[in-house]
């Protein structure tokens, strides 16, 4: 289970890809976790 430090560093990634939107802190949360999470129904 990814743990509350790897989502956030992977959503900062993920919003630092996009360009830094303001204001969609929670989208880039939100799609870190469903892509954590599916990498490890994967493994």
């Amino acid at each position: 289970m990814a743990t509350e430090q790897q989502i956030r560093d992977y959503a900062r990634q993920l919003w630092e890809k996009a360009g830094k939107p303001d204001g969609r802190d929670r989208e880039f949360w939100h799609a870190a976790e469903v892509e954590l999470k599916c990498g490890e129904r994967k493994s």
